[in-house]
Formats: C-alpha cells, sequence, structure tokens
C-alpha cells in the first residue's frame, strides 16, 4: 500500500546506523527512482496512531529528496516495541549493508533489554542475523556466562573465502570463551565485511563522478572519506598479521616509503587544518 512520508516516524533507536545515512546510497537511489526503477516496499510497524518505519531508511530519503508524497510500504499491525524488535535483523540481505558496528548495537540492544535479555545466544543471533560467537562475545562484556561449544563459519579476511574453525575445544579450564580466542574470528569477519562494502561505495562514487564534468562536493567528500577509511583498514591488518618491532623496522628502513607517508600524512593534516579554520588562496 502507498503511505504519505509526512506521516512516517523515523525513530533512531528503530532504524539509526552507526555512521548515518549514507549520501552515495541514497543518491544512487533517487537517480535509480527518477529513471524509472522499482524498489522494495519499505518496512513500517503501524498501531494505528503511529507508523515506525522499520527498514527502507535510504529508500524513503531518496523518495523525499525526489518530492514524492507517498511511497510504497509493506504495513504490519503492532507497537514501537515491535518495530524495534523487527529492525533488529535488517539490511542483512539487502540495501545497504550493515557494519560490524550496526550489528553491535543491535545485539547489545537485546542484551540489555529486561525480557530480551533472557533469551539464549542463538535466539538473539537468528533475531539479529548475526553468528551465535558475535553474540556470545558481547554477551561476556555485561556477564560472566559460559560458551555454547560450536563450529564457526567465517570469511577469511584474505582470501575472501568461506573458512570453518571449530571452537569446541578453545577456552580455559572450565570451558568458557576466552576473549582473546573469539576475538581474532570475529575481527577477520569484520576486515573483510568493510573492505567490501567499500569497494561497493567506491564503484558507486566512480559512476557518479563519471556522470559530471565537476564531480558534486559531497562525493568527492565521501570518496576522502573512503580513502581514509581503506588507510585505517590497512593499518589494522597489517597490526593484526605483523608484529609491531617488524612494522616500525620496515617503515624505517624504507626512505621512500618514509617520505611518501609523510608527505600524505602533511597533506591530510593541511586539508583538516583548512576545513577547520579556512584555506589559503589557491594562487598561494
Amino acid at each position: 500500500m502507498d503511505v504519505t512520508i509526512e506521516e512516517i516516524t523515523i525513530d533512531p533507536k528503530i532504524v539509526g546506523r552507526a555512521n548515518g545515512l549514507d549520501v552515495v546510497t541514497v543518491e544512487t537511489y533517487a537517480d535509480h527512482m527518477k529513471n524509472g526503477a522499482i524498489f522494495p516496499p519499505v518496512e513500517i510497524v503501524s498501531s494505528g496512531d503511529t507508523l515506525w518505519l522499520v527498514d527502507g531508511q535510504h529508500r524513503l530519503k531518496a523518495a523525499e529528496e525526489l518530492n514524492l508524497e507517498k511511497i510504497e510500504a509493506n504495513v504490519t499491525h503492532g507497537d514501537r516495541r515491535d518495530a524495534l524488535l523487527m529492525s533488529f535483523g535488517t539490511n542483512e540481505e539487502h540495501g545497504d549493508r550493515r557494519t560490524n558496528e550496526d550489528k553491535r548495537q543491535k545485539v547489545m540492544a537485546m542484551l540489555e533489554d529486561e525480557e530480551w535479555g533472557k533469551w539464549s545466544n542463538r535466539e538473539i543471533s537468528r533475531h539479529c542475523k548475526v553468528s551465535n560467537p558475535f553474540v556470545m562475545k558481547l554477551r561476556n562484556h555485561t556477564a560472566n556466562v559460559s560458551s555454547i561449544k560450536t563450529e564457526r563459519t567465517f570469511i577469511h579476511h584474505k582470501t575472501g573465502q568461506p573458512a570453518t574453525m571449530n571452537t569446541a575445544n578453545i577456552g580455559n579450564a572450565n570451558g568458557d570463551l576466552v576473549q582473546t580466542e573469539i576475538e581474532p574470528i570475529i575481527s577477520a569477519e569484520a576486515a573483510y565485511e568493510e573492505k567490501v562494502k567499500l569497494e561497493c561505495k567506491e564503484k558507486k562514487i566512480q559512476e557518479i563522478k563519471e556522470k559530471h564534468s565537476k564531480p558534486p562536493l559531497k562525493y568527492l567528500l565521501a570518496e576522502y572519506a573512503s580513502l581514509l577509511t581503506k588507510a585505517n583498514i590497512t593499518s589494522k591488518t597489517m597490526v593484526a598479521n605483523h608484529d609491531e618491532y617488524d612494522i616500525r623496522a620496515a617503515f624505517q628502513n624504507d626512505a621512500f616509503l618514509r617520505s611518501g607517508v609523510s608527505k600524505a600524512i602533511a597533506v591530510n593534516n593541511d586539508f583538516i587544518e583548512g576545513v577547520k579554520n579556512g584555506f589559503q588562496s589557491k594562487s598561494d
């Protein structure tokens, strides 16, 4: 059914993302809508008085940018709590994919809830569409609980292929999952997901740049942010796979690398300083 856009309630607790709305995704959706593309209906929970958006924030924003008055929606009867529960597993299989921080926030919302926090790890992982060890890791931050022995399948951060780790014997003498032992599994999965997401975003930015003789400022800023994110991913990968001494020695022994990194840092710092305090004349 078609729903009037201005009647839809945007509750950050329900549809909020760790990094906020992605401007590239919104603009891409808007372009497709303008060209006649048909998008899936947004998901809404209605109490009769209030329409809570559960899934489709980027689609809704794109429709608003096109000054559309209505948007197609699947409407489910319920209250705000029903909407919140339904939102925990959104964007896992379509749309702007969730980051690991998005997943963490969803799982923590359930763990910290008086009712949902009593659910089993498996039930929470099913609702949030995350792995069982991911829930265990977060629960271990708030309570001393025993792990559920399991075989863990994850995406290897180097090959990009599915890999399996038997975690049945991981843990201390009491069988409790040790934080430092499960962390590499989560980190590897997070790094690969972030890498794939970044590659998709860079592709979108490039497509948009090719359509404009003078790329819009917001896309150049998005590209700038993507490059910084890529540098962050690379640095984390180095630290995770190499000894700190070896990294420092390699950097110190390569004058060309050291010079390039120093110049890049200087240029970046100048840009940040310019954003804060104003840029010097281009003729300087």
